[in-house]
C-alpha cells in the first residue's frame, strides 16, 4: 500500500506557511504553556501529550495570526479548550470504570457465577454468537483466567495457536459489540449503562455494555483501576495511558533499551533530556516543504494482527496499518513527512527512520523521545532531503518488536531519476518457528551469540513468492534486508545484474555483478534484466559463514517467473551523478571505534564498544571532519550503522574502495579495520551507532555521542 502523491488541490496546500515570528512564539513560551497545563490536569506527561497535539493541530491556524501577542493569547485560549475536552473524557472514563475498579480483587465464585459477575449481561450475551471455540476460550483465559499454556494442554493444541485462537475470538466479540451497541462502542462505551435498557426516545431495550475491553493475556479481573477502558475506534489515543494491565501480554513485557541489562563503565542515559519535548515542538515548526512540494500527513497504528505468512506458520504478529511489512511511504525530495505514530500494542514503542537525514529529536530512540505507550501516539516531523531507498522500524524492544512485523519501506525520489520499466521494492525477512510451526521463543545461548535466524525466508511478508517480469524488460529493484541477523548473499540464479544504488541512493556509474552482500540495515538497488520469455530464476541466498554456530547454506527467498516480451523503455546513463571524496585512505582517523566481546554474564560474554557496553563516546563539532576506524576484534562479522547521518567507506584493511557510495551500514569482516569519512551538519543532539544484529545491539554493542555546535 502506498501513500498518495497526488498534489493536493485544497485549501491546505494553499495555506501560507506558519511565519518565523509565531513559530518563535509558541517555543520561546513553551515553559509557561506546559505549566499551565500541568497545574491544570496534574500530571507532566499528560499535560505533555495534549501540548504536543495542540501544537500540531495549531500550526495551521497559528498560520494566519502575524502578532506574537495575539499568537500566545490564541495559543493559551486552545489550550483552556483542549484542558476542558481532557476532563470530559475521563470523567466519562470514570464512569466507565467505576463498576470495574471499585471492588478489589475476590476470590471463591463459582466458574458461572465468576463469568456473571465479570462481564455484564449483554457481552455473556453475545458470546454465545460467537464460534463455539472462540467463546471457550474467551470464558476460560479471560474471564476464569486459566493460563494459555493450560488451555492450550487442556483443547490439545500448541500455545501459539490458543493465542491466534484468543485473538480471533476477541475480534469477533469486539465486532459483535459494536454491531450490538451501536454508536455506543464506536465511541469508547462512554455513557454506558450496563444491564440497564438504553435511555432516550428509540432506543429499544437492549442494554449497553462498557466493562468489555480487549484484554491481555493476564486475564480479565476485577481489581483497582488499571487502565481505561478501550472498545472500538473511538478511544482517545492522546489522553493518560498507564503501563498498568500491559506489563505482560503473552510472555511481552514492556522494554526499553534500560531494561537490557546494560552493564559497564561510561554507560549511556537511555533517557530523553529534560528539554526534549520543548526540542520535538521546535521541530515539528521547522520542518517546511520546498516550494512547490508539500506535506504529506501519514498515520502508523502499531496493532496486532494474526500473521498466515504459510498455512502452516500462524501467529500474533505486530503490524503498521494491519500489514507485515507497514505500507511503503512515498515521497520526493524536498516533501515533508508528517507521521503520527497511534500505539495500539501491549508494550511501548517508537519508530526509527533509518537512513533518513532528521533532526534529533525525530529519530525515534529512547534518548530523544519518551517512548510511546499503549494507547499514546507521537508525531515526527521531517523534511525528505536524499533521494533513495529507506526504511522504517521500531527501535524499542528491537528483538521481539521486529521479528513480529513492525517495519516497512520508504521510497524518495529525486528530480532526475533514471528511466525503468517498472520497479519492485523487495524487503528481506526471515522468521524463527518451532517445530509446530509457532513463532519460536525468544533468548538462548545460540540467538544470543549468531542473532536470530528464522527457518522461514520472506520477501515482503510473503514465504518464498512468486516474483513476475516481462521479457525484454528492465526493473529496478529496491531490497532492503529487514531481518534480524540474517546475511543475504543476494543472486538470481547466477544471472547478471547491474548495482546502481547503496543505502543512501545512486552510486556515480553502475557496476555489474552476479551476486551481493547485504547485511542487516541495509539496502541497495539493482536493475534486474531483461531475461528471456520462459525463464524461471531462484532468488536465493549463498552460502555464507559470518563464524556463527549454525552455518547457513545456499537458501531460496523466492522464485522470478519470466512472462512473454514487451518493448523497453529503460534509459540507464552510463554516469548516474558525482560523488565529491570526503578524503583519501591514507588520511588520519581522529577516532577509533573497537567491536568486540568479553567475559560476561548471563550468556558467558558481552558485546561491547571500547571495552564498554553501550559505550558515552566524546561529542563531534558541527561541519568538522571525522575520520574513523571501525575496528573488529571479534572473529565473525557485523553490521555497523550510524544513526542520521551517512558515510564514505574509503578502505578496508588498507585496501581503499573501488567505487564512491554514501551509506549508513557497512558490514564489518572478522579481525578487519574498515575507514569511514563524514561530516555532522547542523544537526545537534543525541545520536547512536550500533551493530545491527539486533540481539548484538540489545546486548550492549552500540556507541552515543553528542553533535554539538
Amino acid at each position: 500500500m502506498h501513500e498518495s502523491n497526488e498534489p493536493d488541490t485544497g485549501e491546505e496546500s494553499a495555506a501560507r506557511p506558519t511565519s518565523p515570528e509565531v513559530v518563535k512564539a509558541l517555543v520561546d513560551n513553551h515553559r509557561r504553556f506546559l505549566a499551565f497545563l500541568e497545574r491544570r490536569v496534574g500530571s507532566r506527561e499528560v499535560a505533555e501529550d495534549i501540548l504536543q497535539d495542540a501544537f500540531v493541530r495549531g500550526l495551521a491556524g497559528a498560520s494566519k495570526l502575524r502578532d506574537e501577542d495575539s499568537v500566545v493569547a490564541w495559543f493559551y485560549r486552545s489550550l483552556r479548550n483542549a484542558t476542558i475536552d481532557h476532563w470530559r473524557r475521563r470523567a466519562a472514563e470514570g464512569r466507565a470504570l467505576e463498576r470495574a475498579g471499585a471492588l478489589e480483587e475476590v476470590e471463591g465464585p463459582a466458574a458461572d457465577d465468576a463469568l456473571m459477575d465479570t462481564v455484564c449481561a449483554c457481552v455473556s450475551e453475545l458470546l454465545q454468537t460467537l464460534k463455539p471455540e472462540y467463546a471457550e476460550a474467551l470464558r476460560q483465559v479471560d474471564l476464569e483466567e486459566t493460563s494459555v499454556k493450560a488451555y492450550a494442554e487442556a483443547n490439545g493444541i500448541t500455545p501459539n495457536n490458543a493465542s491466534v485462537r484468543l485473538f480471533r475470538g476477541r475480534e469477533a466479540l469486539r465486532r459483535q459489540v459494536q454491531r450490538a451497541c451501536g454508536t455506543c462502542a464506536d465511541h469508547g462505551c462512554l455513557d454506558c449503562s450496563c444491564g440497564r435498557p438504553a435511555k432516550g426516545p428509540g432506543r429499544g431495550t437492549r442494554p449497553r455494555c462498557k466493562t468489555y475491553r480487549p484484554p491481555s493475556s493476564a486475564g480479565w479481573k476485577r481489581r483497582a483501576p488499571v487502565t481505561k477502558v478501550m472498545v472500538g475506534k473511538g478511544a482517545n489515543p492522546n489522553s493518560e495511558a498507564t503501563m498498568q494491565g500491559h506489563a505482560n501480554h503473552a510472555g511481552h513485557t514492556a522494554r526499553s533499551h534500560a531494561a537490557h541489562g546494560h552493564t559497564g563503565q561510561g554507560v549511556a542515559d537511555h533517557s530523553p533530556s529534560a528539554d526534549a519535548h520543548i526540542d520535538h515542538q521546535r521541530e515539528l515548526s521547522v520542518a517546511q516543504p520546498d516550494a512547490g512540494r508539500r506535506v504529506i500527513e501519514i498515520e502508523l497504528e502499531a496493532r496486532e494482527r494474526v500473521s498466515e505468512m504459510t498455512p502452516d506458520a500462524q501467529f500474533v504478529a505486530w503490524a503498521y496499518n494491519g500489514q507485515v511489512p507497514g505500507p511503503t511511504l512515498e515521497g520526493r525530495v524536498g516533501d515533508v513527512f508528517q507521521v503520527r505514530l497511534v500505539n495500539r500494542l501491549p508494550e511501548a514503542t517508537t519508530i526509527h527512520w533509518h537512513g533518513i537525514r532528521l533532526p534529533a529529536p525525530m529519530d525515534g530512540t529512547d534518548m530523544t523521545q519518551r517512548l510511546v505507550a499503549p494507547g499514546e501516539s507521537f508525531t515526527y516531523r521531517f523534511k525528505l532531503s536524499d533521494a533513495g531507498t529507506f526504511w522504517y522500524h521500531s527501535h524499542a524492544n528491537e528483538t521481539e518488536q521486529m521479528e513480529r512485523g513492525l517495519y516497512g519501506s520508504m521510497v524518495v525520489r529525486g528530480d532526475d531519476e533514471p528511466v525503468f520499466d517498472g520497479e519492485q521494492v523487495l524487503v528481506f525477512d526471515d522468521v524463527k518457528l518451532d517445530r509446530s510451526g509457532s513463532l519460536a521463543k525468544f533468548g538462548g545461548f545460540v540467538q544470543w551469540h549468531d542473532g536470530r535466524e528464522g527457518v522461514l525466508r520472506l520477501i515482503n511478508g510473503k514465504a518464498e513468492p512468486e516474483l513476475a517480469i516481462a521479457a525484454g524488460q528492465v526493473e529496478r529493484w529496491r531490497m532492503i534486508n529487514a531481518s534480524s541477523a540474517r546475511y543475504v548473499r543476494f543472486s538470481l540464479g547466477n544471472q547478471p545484474f547491474r548495482i546502481i544504488g547503496s543505502d543512501m541512493g545512486l552510486l556515480e556509474a553502475p557496476r555489474e555483478a552476479r551476486e551481493i552482500l547485504l547485511a542487516p540495515g541495509e539496502r541497495v538497488e539493482l536493475a534486474v534484466g531483461p531475461f528471456e520469455a520462459g525463464q524461471v530464476l531462484p532468488i536465493e541466498s549463498l552460502a555464507y559463514w559470518r563464524t556463527t554456530v549454525k552455518r547457513r547454506k545456499t537458501e531460496p527467498f523466492g522464485t522470478l517467473k519470466v512472462g512473454s516480451e514487451r518493448v523497453s523503455i529503460t534509459a540507464i546513463p552510463a554516469r548516474l551523478r558525482t560523488i565529491e571524496p570526503l578524503a583519501s585512505a591514507d588520511t588520519p582517523s581522529n577516532r577509533t571505534v573497537k567491536f568486540s566481546v568479553r567475559y560476561g554474564l548471563p550468556m558467558g560474554m558481552e558485546f561491547v564498544v571500547n571495552g564498554q557496553t553501550h559505550h558515552d563516546g566524546e561529542p563531534v563539532k558541527v561541519g568538522e571532519l571525522q575520520v574513523w576506524d571501525l575496528v573488529n576484534e571479534t572473529l565473525m562479522d557485523h553490521p555497523f550503522h550510524l544513526h542520521g547521518f551517512s558515510f564514505q567507506v574509503l578502505s578496508v584493511n588498507g585496501q581503499a574502495r573501488e567505487w564512491a557510495a554514501w551509506e549508513d551500514v557497512v558490514n564489518l569482516p572478522p579481525t578487519s579495520t574498515t575507514r569511514i569519512a563524514w561530516v555532522p551538519d547542523d544537526r545537534p543532539g543525541s545520536w547512536m551507532y550500533h551493530c545491527h544484529i539486533l540481539e548484538h545491539h540489545a546486548a550492549g554493542m552500540m556507541g552515543h555521542f553528542e553533535v554539538v555546535r
